[in-house]
This record gives C-alpha cells, sequence and structure tokens, in this order.
C-alpha cells in the first residue's frame, strides 16, 4: 500500500455496527486496544486514508423540545462519544455553544429563559474522528400574542395529597406537553381574580369527572374526596398553543382550599394562590407546661423517617379498629401509639392515612374511619405520637433537647378560707 497518510481503526462487538477507536499515522502496522474487555468477543477492521475525512457519524434526528428541555434523540446513531448543543437567541446573528454532553445523554434543560426572547437550537455529535452534520433546528419562546391567528388551550396539572399527579385539558382532544399526556375532560372556570396587593387570586373550577386511576387501582371521584386527597391539592392552570405545544403561559397556581363538592358527574372546587397560606392560624408562643412544637417539624427535630414501622393486618373488626403485631404491648407499651398516624401502603385503602385515637394491645382505634374494607394481609406503616409532655420527650424520643414547654412554672392553686 501506498499514497496513505494514516489509518483509521475501528471496532465492534457484532461485527456490523462499527465504531472508530483511533487513527494513526503512515507505516504504522501495529495498534493496541487498551479498551479491550477480557473474555468478550471484539471485532477490527482497518482502512487507510489519504488527507480526506473519514465519514461523519450519522447526526442527531428527531430533535425536539418542550418548555426549556432540549430533547435529544440519536435513533440509528453509534459511534458517538457526545453531543454539542448550540443556542441562537432571535436577538442573536448566529449560534453559540451552550454545552457538552456526554454518550447516550438524550435531554438537556436550558433555564431560565427570558420570557422577551425566542430561542433555537440544534446538535451535532462527535467522537474521536470527527463531528457529525448538524440535526434539524428546534424554537422555543413564549406564546405570541400577536400572531393574527391563536390556538389556545388550557391545562390543568394536579398534585393530589398522596403525591399523585394528575393532567387534564379543556381543550376537545389529548394533548402530550413536556412528556404528559393531558386527558381531554368537560372543564369550566370562574375568572381569575388577580391582585396587585396581599389579598388572594381565586378562582373556581367546575369539571366532568367520574373517577381518577391511581397506580392499577381506579377510584371514583367520591372515594377520592373521601380520602382527603383534594384537600390542599396543588393545582396550576397553563395557556398552551396546541399547535405547537413548545412553552406556556401560567394562568394560575395554588390550591385547593374550602368548598370541595361533587353532584351529578361534576365536581367542584375552590382554588387559592399560595399566598392564602399567609391566613394559616399560628398560635402565639404562651408559657405552657406543654410543648409547643409540632410532632416531626422543623424544631422538634426529629425525622419522621426514623420512626416509621411497618406491619401487616392481622384480624379485622371494622374500619375504626387496625389489628397487626406491631401494636402488641410486647413490641411497644400501652400508649405508644396514641397520637401517632396509620397509613395503608396495599389494598384498597393505599395511601389512606388516619389519626390514631387510642392504643390496646395488639391493635389501634382510628379518630376517623377507613372509607374502604380492611382486609387480612394489608400492609401498613404506623408513627407513633407524642403528648407534648417533658417526660415523653426524654424518655420516649431522647430529644429533650428541643423540648419547648416550661414544666416547672407554678401550677395555679385555690385557696380555701373560712370566715
Amino acid at each position: 500500500m501506498s499514497a496513505e497518510t494514516g489509518f483509521e481503526i475501528q471496532k465492534s462487538s457484532d461485527g456490523t455496527n462499527w465504531i472508530a477507536i483511533a487513527r494513526v499515522g503512515a507505516n504504522i502496522t501495529t495498534y493496541t486496544d487498551n479498551q479491550a474487555v477480557p473474555l468478550q468477543t471484539n471485532y477490527y477492521r482497518v482502512r487507510a486514508f489519504n488527507g480526506q475525512s473519514p465519514e461523519q457519524t450519522y447526526s442527531p434526528n428527531g430533535f425536539s423540545s418542550y418548555s426549556n428541555t432540549v430533547n435529544i434523540t440519536p435513533a440509528g446513531m453509534t459511534g458517538e462519544v457526545g453531543f454539542k448543543v448550540e443556542r441562537k437567541r432571535n436577538d442573536e446573528g448566529g449560534f453559540s455553544a451552550l454545552v457538552t454532553k456526554g454518550q447516550n445523554v438524550t435531554t438537556h434543560t436550558d433555564g431560565p429563559l427570558d420570557d422577551d426572547y425566542t430561542y433555537q437550537y440544534r446538535v451535532k455529535a462527535y467522537n474521536s474522528i470527527g463531528e457529525s452534520s448538524y440535526s434539524n433546528v428546534v424554537t422555543m419562546g413564549i406564546i405570541d400574542f400577536t400572531a393574527t391567528e391563536l390556538k389556545l388551550a388550557e391545562l390543568y396539572k394536579v398534585l393530589l395529597d398522596d403525591g399523585t399527579y394528575l393532567y387534564y385539558t379543556s381543550h376537545d382532544a389529548n394533548l402530550i406537553y413536556e412528556g404528559n399526556t393531558y386527558v381531554a375532560i368537560p372543564i369550566k372556570r370562574s375568572e381569575i381574580n388577580f391582585n396587585s396587593n396581599l389579598q388572594i387570586d381565586k378562582v373556581d373550577i367546575e369539571c366532568g369527572l367520574v373517577g381518577i386511576t391511581v397506580g392499577a387501582n381506579a377510584y371514583t371521584i367520591s372515594q377520592v374526596i373521601e380520602r382527603g386527597w383534594l384537600e390542599r391539592a396543588h393545582v396550576w392552570i397553563y395557556l398552551v398553543d396546541y399547535t405547537t405545544l413548545i412553552s406556556h403561559k401560567l394562568l394560575f397556581d395554588g390550591y385547593t382550599t374550602g368548598r370541595i363538592g361533587y353532584n351529578q358527574g361534576t365536581l367542584q372546587v375552590e382554588c387559592n394562590s399560595t399566598l392564602d397560606k399567609l391566613n394559616a392560624m399560628f398560635p402565639k408562643k404562651i408559657y405552657s407546661e406543654d410543648c409547643q412544637h409540632a410532632l416531626y417539624d422543623t424544631y422538634c427535630g426529629l425525622n419522621k423517617a426514623d420512626y416509621v414501622e411497618s406491619g401487616t393486618i392481622a384480624s379485622v373488626t371494622d374500619k375504626f379498629r387496625v389489628h397487626a403485631a406491631i401494636f402488641q404491648y410486647s413490641a411497644h407499651a400501652s400508649g405508644y401509639w396514641l397520637g401517632g398516624e396509620v397509613k395503608f401502603t396495599s389494598g384498597d385503602n393505599v395511601n389512606v392515612r388516619r389519626s390514631i385515637k387510642s392504643h390496646g394491645d395488639g391493635y389501634v382505634d382510628v379518630r376517623v374511619a377507613f372509607p374502604d374494607t380492611i382486609v387480612v394481609g394489608n400492609t401498613l406503616q404506623a408513627y407513633p405520637g407524642c403528648d407534648k409532655k417533658g417526660e415523653t420527650c426524654e424518655d420516649k424520643f431522647d430529644n429533650y433537647e428541643n423540648f419547648f414547654g416550661f414544666e416547672y412554672i407554678p401550677k395555679p392553686e385555690i385557696l380555701y378560707g373560712y370566715s
């Protein structure tokens, strides 16, 4: 062989898909692959070149975006070491390097972005040999309200008390946005009352909904309300152009408060903005014999997860009484679970929690009945309670250093006298 200026060594684990792993100069007759895996068959091939660049790796295809996340979809691509993402703002003359991502990385989140501009992105792959051509260009930006025709839809994202997300839209068909499917249901709402001062933004929502699915379980709306999942649920309302779905405008961010009703297939909820949390009633600090901290809160200092115990239903009495071995006196003394909490982790009552009213040998009674029948074999988690006494804080939790009560203030005394 003559006229070559070097050699390119390619490697494959199956003899079909090849990766360029090195280039060596002319007249080199050997190469050692230090990355070879023992006991694994590897295939190699060599080609000469004479100053011309080798074939470029395939360009990333299916390049797309949602919100401020760039999706890199390297379908059919092999041999890349990583990707280079470039960005151009609409007031800039050209693209500039934004970030370099590693092999097999498929997303990059860029932000925060300025709502006054639109942004374009492109990607190219690279390896030790060279770079691919650029991908297609995608654009992200705010909704253009100056357009002559707007095709808008509202998206409703809801975070229930148990951690479940629900996605709905007022559009007449399902929409996929930011990787989530927003299901089309009949929705109407009141005007959103916005305030520039410390008054609370409000909105009333009505929707035609008969049930939801959480994991493998289906629940009617009545069951959802009974479980308390809609209480203090977090609600976001977005406005999107459903023809592009590249960005959104936030219309409302708040929580369900006040009335939650369900009548003839229509769910009705009242929502207030996050500012409503300022209306929470906090008692003044008082000189009290009992601790004023809430168990497991920041000031108490105890980690709730450190005290959780898991159990299994051993027998059934009714929806108020929970039988499990962890409640036996041989495990914990009488009253240990009083004022605590029990939550089911399986069965029809999964994720439903109730406060413990009393603790007997092998069982606890809850203040409010569980909505569904308790079944032998259902699993649960329980957390002990606290009676706010200094003795309990010290002996039960070894946490007296955080006790915020005043035990040694003399108690009021009644004096009786005769004349």
